[in-house]
C-alpha cells in the first residue's frame, strides 16, 4: 500500500488561508484526491489584541511562508504530491475580523482528522506548530493517539494564553452542550486551566515541561526551533521576550529523536519566514532523516 505522508501544520497567523482559499473542511466540500502530504496550517493568537472569542485575530503564518516552501521542496526532491490545509488556533469555526473571513478551528482539524484515518489509509501524518498554535497541534496529536505521526514539527511553542483561550471556551459550551460534546468527549482529559503550568519529569530531576514540551510516543521525530531573548530592535517587547524556555522530552523524560535549533537572529514571529535559519533548519533536517531512513530500508532489504 502506497505510503504516503500527511503534514498537519498547525502555527500561527491571518494569512495562512491566504493558499486554501474558501474555508472548508474536508467534509464540506468535494474531497481532492488522496496527496503524498497534506499541510494543515493552524493559526495562533494575536495576544496584544482585544479580539473575541480570543484567538480569533490571528497573528504569524507557516503556511504561505518560507517554511512551507522549504516543505513544498522536500516533498519534490522526495517526487510527492503536496496539499496545503489551513485552521485556526482556536477551538472551533468563527468570523475573523484579522482577516475578514470565517475560519476553520480545532473541531474542523479533528473531524477532517476521523475522515482522512477511515478514507485515507497508508497514510503518514506529520505535525507541525509555532507559538500559541501548538497548544492546538498538540491537542491534535494527543487526541488521536491511534495515528503514528511521523514529524512533530514546533516553531518557538507557547502556551502562556492556554487559561484565558480555554476559559472562554468553556463559557461557550455551557451554553450549548449538546452542540459541542464531539470536542468535549475528544478532549476530555486535556480542558484544565493547568494543563500548560510547567511540571517536573521525575526522570530528569530539576526539569521543566509543560503541555506543548511532552511529545508522546506516537511521534516518530520532533523537531523544535526557538528563539533567545536578545533584543531585536525594531520589534515590540513581545516579539523580543515571547520564547519556548523548555526543550521537549518523552514522557520517560528522554529526549530519543528529538532535535533542537537555537534560532539567534530571528524573533519569534519570524522563525518560519522565508530565508530564516529556522525554517532552512527544518527542511535540511527533515531531508537528512528521510536519507537516513531511506539508507536504513535499503539495508534491511538487502539482507
Amino acid at each position: 500500500m502506497r505510503q504516503s505522508i500527511v503534514i498537519l501544520t498547525v502555527t500561527l497567523c491571518c494569512v495562512a488561508l491566504q493558499s486554501m482559499g474558501l474555508a472548508q473542511s474536508l467534509l464540506s466540500e468535494e474531497q481532492p484526491p488522496q496527496p503524498d502530504i497534506l499541510v494543515i496550517a493552524f493559526d495562533g493568537l494575536n495576544i496584544l489584541s482585544q479580539c473575541q472569542p480570543l484567538g480569533s485575530c490571528n497573528f504569524y503564518s507557516l503556511a504561505n511562508s518560507g517554511a512551507e516552501r522549504e516543505l513544498r521542496a522536500v516533498a519534490a526532491e522526495l517526487g510527492q504530491s503536496i496539499l496545503v490545509r489551513g485552521y485556526s488556533g482556536y477551538f472551533v469555526r468563527h468570523y475573523s475580523p484579522a482577516t475578514n473571513k470565517e475560519e476553520l478551528g480545532l473541531e474542523d482539524a479533528l473531524q477532517d482528522m476521523d475522515w482522512a484515518k477511515v478514507n485515507w489509509p497508508g497514510t503518514q501524518y506529520i505535525v507541525a506548530s509555532g507559538s500559541q498554535g501548538s497548544i492546538f497541534s498538540h491537542l491534535l496529536v494527543a487526541a488521536n493517539p491511534d495515528v503514528h505521526f511521523r514529524y512533530l514539527m514546533d516553531f518557538d511553542d507557547l502556551c502562556w494564553m492556554w487559561p484565558e483561550t480555554l476559559r472562554g471556551f468553556q463559557a461557550t459550551m455551557r451554553s450549548d452542550p449538546a452542540r459541542y460534546r464531539y470536542l468535549a468527549d475528544k478532549l476530555a482529559p486535556y480542558l484544565r486551566a493547568n494543563l500548560c503550568v510547567p511540571r517536573h519529569i521525575l526522570a530528569i530531576p530539576g526539569t521543566l515541561h509543560t503541555f506543548t514540551d511532552l511529545i508522546p510516543w506516537n511521534v516518530r521525530f520532533n523537531l523544535e526551533t526557538r528563539t533567545t531573548t536578545l533584543p531585536k530592535p525594531p520589534l515590540g517587547l513581545a516579539e523580543t521576550v515571547a520564547t519556548d524556555f523548555f526543550p521537549n522530552i518523552r514522557e520517560d523524560g528522554s529526549r530519543k529523536d528529538i532535535y533542537r535549533f537555537i534560532d539567534r537572529n530571528d524573533a519569534h514571529g519570524y522563525l518560519q519566514a522565508s530565508g530564516t535559519a529556522s525554517s532552512r533548519w527544518m527542511g535540511e533536517t527533515i531531508r537528512q532523516l528521510e536519507e537516513g531512513e531511506a539508507v536504513k530500508r535499503r539495508s534491511v532489504s538487502e539482507r
